[in-house]
């Protein structure tokens, strides 16, 4: 059975894209060791004050990871990166 999704592994508190997976089968994105990824705080972006974004986390912790379920058809017809980040935003409602 194909893929209707894109998985996108995505930092919880930032929403900085850090890996997108293109299953086989959609069960495939169901597998927990994919978020066993973590960033270091020092790579995330730094607080925004005009966009209200959330503060990466206290220093010397990892931020947990987040599975965002992209449609094919969506992702299919992003033309940058930043178009999938853009999508994730709507989906995630940042």
């Amino acid at each position: 059975m194909a893929s209707e999704f894109i998985g996108a592994i995505v930092g919880a508190v930032s929403g900085t894209v850090y890996a997108v997976i293109n299953p086989d089968e959609d069960a495939e994105l169901d597998n927990p060791r994919l978020l066993l990824l973590q960033a270091h705080p020092e790579t995330l972006p730094p607080y925004d004050e005009e966009k209200d974004e959330q503060p990466p986390p206290i220093p010397g912790e990892r931020e947990p990871m987040a599975m965002v379920r992209i449609p094919r058809g969506d992702y299919m017809a992003a033309l940058t990166m930043q178009d999938v980040a853009d999508i994730i935003a709507r989906l995630t409602q940042r």
